[in-house]
């Protein structure tokens, strides 16, 4: 467990940098009082902002009686990050399926929280501004485990949080990777598989495999690939920055930069709620040349998704998701989604054979 809040803030501050994210976010008290929110907020819960303000967070999400528990856990210093699957309650208590992402936070000398919302299927539109390319710095890589928490798999982008070759983590055991004064938040040498869709770890350090450490948020799910009985867990690791040394100049850019990450580790999560449950053949050496954002289209190719339909819920154009397309096609060397999803429904020994 972290030892610190997420940010030493005032209101005036946090205020002006809520303004700046286009993501849902609410500020409470030790009360569970909303204190601060965004617009973005008050459209998804579906009410005006002065109402918004002023209510209780367990009005906000069902059932009440957890939340309760996330906002004594938090403001007691007995937890510092909450993450869970709940139902968002908007306007004549109809129920939206969201992510809530809730982090410790420190409010003019007093211990608050901020919680950050977002639709079960929209997070990854969350940070992904066009017109704002830095609010993107946030890498995430995702990978499997097999039940002894060997690397199995790993995307590509590890490189851009660790500098490392994708390579040099197969194998190897997630939990040894952790620095040593961090095992213990991290769940031990030996932590138990998740049982629910999405898992948060603390924060803790990996190895970069030169010998130095990486701060990342490790987030598991399970991962279930039809005809392997043994346990598979999904991870993904999320990056603390755009790996070149950028600090923010200011207080209310560096409170937005941290609000931005939390987005990033909720956007985590959607990512391995749908990889998890969805994910291609792990016998396939091509996966640790994908990138994540590669690995997301790929699952959702073969759910029989199109490329409008995962253009719209990942938030890109048409063309973008087509590029990324021709970029599978090319590493698995196929020349259409058909022949992909034929070669990825066949076993590998059959197409090694040349049938």
């Amino acid at each position: 467990m972290i030892s610190e809040p997420v940010a030493h803030t005032t209101a005036a501050d946090l205020d002006h940098a809520l303004t700046q994210c286009e993501f849902p976010l609410v500020v409470w008290d030790a009360g569970g009082i909303v204190r601060l929110a965004n617009r973005s907020a008050s459209e998804l819960v579906g009410l005006p902002l002065s109402e918004l303000i002023g209510r209780r967070v367990c009005e906000l999400a069902h059932p009440p009686d957890y939340v309760r528990r996330t906002v004594a856990d938090i403001t007691s210093g007995a937890t510092v990050a909450v993450q869970t699957r709940r139902n968002l309650v908007r306007g004549h208590d109809r129920l939206l399926p969201v992510w809530i992402w809730s982090r410790a936070l420190s409010l003019d000398g007093l211990l608050a929280g901020v919680t950050v919302f977002a639709p079960v299927g929209e997070s990854a539109r969350l940070g992904r501004d066009p017109l704002r390319p830095w609010q993107d710095l946030w890498p995430v890589a995702v990978g499997i485990v097999d039940a002894d928490w060997h690397i199995l798999r790993i995307s590509a982008d590890v490189r851009l949080i660790t500098e490392c070759d994708p390579d040099g983590y197969l194998g190897r055991r997630l939990p040894d990777l952790v620095h040593p004064d961090d095992v213990a938040a991290a769940g031990g040498p030996r932590p138990h598989p998740p049982d629910e869709p999405v898992a948060l770890e603390s924060k803790v350090r990996i190895t970069d495999c030169a010998g130095g450490w990486v701060e990342v948020c490790k987030l598991l799910a399970p991962f279930r690939e039809d005809g392997r009985p043994d346990a598979v867990t999904a991870f993904a690791l999320v990056g603390s920055g755009d790996g070149a040394g950028h600090q923010p100049d200011d207080r209310v850019r560096e409170l937005e930069m941290r609000l931005r990450r939390i987005s990033a580790e909720i956007r985590a999560a959607g990512i391995l709620d749908t990889v998890g449950v969805h994910g291609p053949r792990l016998d396939r050496p091509q996966l640790g040349d994908l990138t994540t954002r590669q690995w997301e289209i790929l699952t959702r190719i073969l759910q029989g998704q199109r490329v409008p339909a995962i253009a719209s819920e990942l938030f890109l154009s048409a063309s973008t998701v087509r590029n990324h397309l021709t970029t599978i096609f090319r590493k698995f060397g196929v020349h259409s989604q058909s022949e992909l999803i034929q070669l990825l429904r066949r076993d590998p020994d059959e197409s090694r054979s040349g049938s």
